[in-house]
């Protein structure tokens, strides 16, 4: 039970994390495709995060399953919040590096990778 309630945390932070900072990008700095059209290009940008925090969120899983987590919930949320700064860093990095390519399975490669790591936000309680 305390499996499902770090994940259901960490899909928490991580989702309201990914859709503050879409929304801030998309209509607070104005920043989007104009060929899609606002709504289009956020609604976009959520999806593909979307597929990444579920790829993440794997990646969160199983390392849990060879390094013990923190049993406080509020760690499990700030490891979410930290994926998302992560992916989102990430996907910052490889525009600059690729401009006008496709890399979606990088990140989502990068997401598996980086959701893992994010067991390692907290120490685990100690017994």
């Amino acid at each position: 039970m305390a499996r499902l309630v770090s994940g259901a945390l960490w899909l928490v932070g991580a989702v309201l994390t990914a859709t503050g900072a879409w929304s801030a990008v998309v209509y607070l700095f104005d920043q989007f495709d104009r060929g899609y059209g606002r709504t289009t290009w956020f609604q976009l940008q959520l999806y593909v995060s979307a597929l990444a925090i579920a790829v993440g969120l794997a990646g969160f899983v199983v390392a849990g399953f060879i390094r013990p987590r923190s049993g406080h919930p509020l760690a499990a949320l700030l490891a979410g919040v930290v994926f998302s700064f992560g992916d989102l860093l990430l996907l910052y990095a490889l525009v600059r590096a690729f401009p006008d390519r496709d890399m979606l399975v990088q990140r989502l490669g990068a997401a598996l990778v980086i959701g893992a790591i994010t067991v390692f936000v907290t120490w685990p309680r100690s017994t």
